[in-house]
């Protein structure tokens, strides 16, 4: 009989597990392709023989069809894991379910509504996961990582927070390693022309500003703009993003969680201070007009732009900005900058979520146990090492600092014809070398100048300093994906206007955008927010 539910619940099938709560080793060593299996005793020695029959677990793998790769379900880092874990493990059979990345939600939510969805599957859509769970199609998997998850809890920490729903433990989070979101620039070479030091708060900023319009040390004329625009609309304060949060002044818990940035209490005053630069002429007159940060990015690059903020990589890479700028104006030279403090005194900015993938165990899955051992076992620091770097001195050699270096590696070499690591290290997104200072430097390393390494270093951690995370429910806000759209097309229109009108008009054209921004979803998202905030609190 055809289901006619999203997700067809099974009976689970009752385990009579008696695993004891056991540790194991979690600091395996890092240069290791093989897993150490030494130590405590072994989860699979407290089974019974009836127990130990061999469970097959089916494991979801993206297929990206990469041109000389090979197939998701059958390279070297599925081979590594399906032998080191029967070392361990060996009643376990993995079996890989490879999905196309370009569809992964379609093509889930196939599985998931016909009852064939792997025993482990992952999504990126966390709405999506959790419709999934309220249509009870996600088995609650907190005992099973209290039993069997000794590895993912060190490892995870607080990060494992965000796969909670409701109260309760439906999914594993991946670790992001790197946090940074929003970096501010500017022209160093231009700062010693103009005679001043690196500007540490807003005033300075602003004097800096000043002088690279009245001084003009690119010699510019007309073409010369202090401080450039884009717009994004996705976030529309993206741009001016760093400025704009340090404005924004105390606030209770609630308020923080539940109001949208225009709301929150000062930032208005950041808008009007942009507001003020545009009428100064210290701004790109027409950032309204550059839809795609075409312009944007060109007006860098020929050197016309003192100081910027945007991702905290976007000067970087290969024919990027910086690279660009240095071949047309030569002697040009970037800096990070931070000087944006709050009422605190700190440089307060959002980065980014510590969450990449969130993987799940489908309540179709009958031996849920093992599906919590699996993520345990890669999550291990020499699993993912192996997984990410391959064989030392075939795939890579270390340098002085511990991190792998990429080698040539032999021509027909299954590690490098692997697709993306990120598809088997499921509880990681970037690598982690133990060491916050270090995985920063390893990042650093894909760029080839030594100065834009540095740039990378500097911009980084400034970048992350006196961070915050957006506010996090256990829930999905409904409202939000309702309304999105609209509030952005709002919210859009109101950076745009408000920084580009008259300053005795800025009140009361703000105060109409905000308005017309409630009366668009606005409010409905403040109060689904706010019921929210508080059911979350109570759990």
């Amino acid at each position: 009989m055809k289901r006619k539910i999203l997700i067809p619940i099974v009976m689970l099938l009752i385990l009579t597990l008696s695993f004891s709560a056991c540790s194991k080793g979690t600091e395996e060593s890092s240069k290791s392709t093989s897993v150490d299996t030494s130590g405590p005793k072994k989860i699979e020695e407290t089974k019974s023989e009836e127990e130990k029959k061999p469970v097959e677990l089916t494991v979801e793998v993206f297929e990206r069809s990469v041109a000389g790769q090979l197939p998701a379900d059958d390279n070297w880092n599925t081979d590594y894991i399906k032998e080191n874990l029967k070392k361990e493990f060996p009643y376990i059979n993995v079996t890989y379910v490879p999905v196309p990345r370009t569809q992964e939600k379609e093509k889930l939510n196939i599985l998931m509504a016909a009852g064939d969805a792997p025993d482990i599957c992952v999504t990126y859509d966390e709405a999506m996961l959790y419709n999934y769970i309220q249509q009870g199609g996600v088995h609650e998997i907190g005992e099973y990582i209290d039993q069997y998850g000794a590895t993912l809890k060190d490892f995870l920490g607080e990060t494992l927070n965000y796969g909670v729903f409701d109260g309760k433990q439906y999914a594993v989070p991946a670790k992001r390693v790197l946090l940074a979101k929003y970096g501010s620039f500017l022209r160093k070479d231009w700062l010693d022309k103009v005679g001043l030091d690196m500007p540490t708060t807003t005033e300075e900023f602003y004097s800096m500003l000043k002088a690279f319009k009245e001084m003009d040390p690119g010699n510019l004329g007309d073409s010369n703009i202090p401080f450039a625009l884009t717009m994004n609309y996705s976030v529309p304060e993206w741009p001016a993003a760093t400025l704009l949060q340090s404005f924004i002044t105390e606030m209770t818990e609630e308020e923080f969680y539940t109001l949208p940035q225009w709301l929150k209490p000062g930032y208005k005053e950041g808008m009007r201070f942009l507001n003020k630069l545009f009428n100064e002429g210290l701004i790109n007159k027409d950032f309204p007009l550059d839809k795609d940060s075409a312009t944007y990015k060109e007006l860098i690059s020929q050197g016309k732009v003192g100081s910027f903020i945007n991702d905290s990589g976007l000067p970087l890479g290969s024919g990027g900005i910086l690279e660009s700028l240095e071949k047309n104006v030569p002697g040009a030279e970037l800096a990070a900058m931070d000087p944006f403090k709050n009422y605190e005194g700190k440089t307060a900015k959002e980065i980014y979520s510590p969450v990449g993938i969130f993987a799940f165990v489908p309540k179709t899955c009958e031996h849920p146990a093992e599906a919590i051992i699996y993520l345990d076992f890669i999550s291990r620091q020499d699993v993912r090492f192996a997984l990410q770097n391959g064989v030392e001195g075939v795939n890579y050699e270390l340098n002085e600092d511990g991190i792998p270096i990429p080698l040539e590696a032999p021509e027909g070499d299954r590690k490098a014809m692997s697709p993306a690591s990120i598809d088997t290290t499921l509880t990681i997104n970037g690598s982690d070398y133990g060491d916050a200072e270090l995985n920063v430097k390893a990042a650093s390393l894909r760029y080839t100048n030594p100065v834009h390494r540095q740039l990378y270093i500097d911009q980084y951690n400034l970048s992350i300093k006196d961070g915050y995370y957006q506010p996090r429910f256990d829930r999905p806000i409904l409202a939000e994906s309702k309304y999105s759209g609209v509030l952005l097309q709002v919210g859009s229109e109101m950076f745009a206007k408000t920084i580009t009108c008259k300053p005795g008009d800025f009140d009361k054209l703000y105060d109409e955008y905000v308005q017309e921004y409630l009366d668009k979803g606005g409010q409905e998202v403040i109060d689904e927010k706010i019921e929210a905030y508080k059911a979350m609190k109570g759990n």
